[in-house]
């Protein structure tokens, strides 16, 4: 439980919400609120760039939902429709939005604006 303070909003106070199904959840620090994204990435167990682009999410610490999908056509043709017709993996979503493949997910980082995709603090 929490409580809002009138005059200083949600002072001193650290609350996490995660609702089911690994939905974003929301962190209140001081009266600053972030929301966590929700990152999906389709993947093959031996792919080198899907363990590539897992690294890189894993050492952000971000949580992510999986999908892998060896040797699944109706999955990958699923992930293709999804992804505007690229059948490469890993591909990869941030809140539903396509951000594509293990070197998009990396150009974003070294530019600076994969944090504010994830719903991280720069």
């Amino acid at each position: 439980m929490w409580f809002a303070d009138p005059v200083f909003g949600f002072t001193n106070l650290f609350i996490t919400l995660k609702t089911l199904e690994s939905r974003p959840f929301v962190t209140f620090l001081g009266n600053d609120a972030i929301m966590a994204a929700n990152v999906e990435i389709y993947t093959w167990t031996y792919c080198p760039f899907c363990i590539r682009a897992k690294r890189l999410l894993d050492s952000k610490g971000v949580e992510y939902e999986e999908y892998c999908i060896d040797g699944d056509h109706k999955a990958r043709e699923a992930m293709s429709k999804r992804a505007n017709g690229s059948s490469s993996l890993p591909q990869i979503f941030i809140d539903n939005e396509h951000i594509g493949g293990c070197d998009d997910i990396h150009a974003l980082e070294s530019q600076g604006k994969l944090e504010m995709l994830l719903g991280q603090t720069a």
